[in-house]
């Protein structure tokens, strides 16, 4: 979902879905400046990490964004904000050994920084196309 998340049209395409819900690959790319094919590839990573369903309306294919994926990312993501904010707040790290270790706010932004990207690696679900241009 990161993956798919991480490219700026895919993030237009998915609020231009938001706001307008249930629409074609071809009125989308009325309103973007790439192909309706290039925005039918962003669509199909966007689907594959469930961020978006379709449904078929006669002869057009009708997009929808899917909030559930979103709000449990969402939780998922304060849930470690949260933890995090905790052990900012101590002003401690304990070591690998159990000693406790006072830290310096720099130390504890880098510490943070490595372990979200740690556990976003460990959810990061890649979208199977591979990275797309707009």
């Amino acid at each position: 979902m990161f993956a798919a998340l991480a490219d700026p049209r895919r993030r237009e395409l998915l609020e231009l879905l938001g706001r307008t819900p249930g629409c074609s690959a071809s009125s989308l790319a009325a309103r973007l400046p790439v192909s309706r094919q290039a925005v039918a590839r962003h669509l199909a990573v966007l689907e594959d990490s469930s961020l978006v369903s379709r449904r078929r309306a006669g002869r057009e294919v009708l997009f929808s964004a899917r909030v559930e994926a979103l709000t449990a990312t969402a939780e998922w993501l304060t849930g470690r904000a949260v933890m995090w904010r905790e052990r900012l707040q101590g002003g401690t790290w304990q070591g690998q050994r159990g000693e406790r270790r006072s830290v310096s706010v720099m130390t504890w932004y880098y510490c943070v920084e490595y372990a979200l990207l740690r556990e976003m690696s460990l959810v990061w679900k890649r979208p199977r196309r591979g990275r797309l241009d707009s």
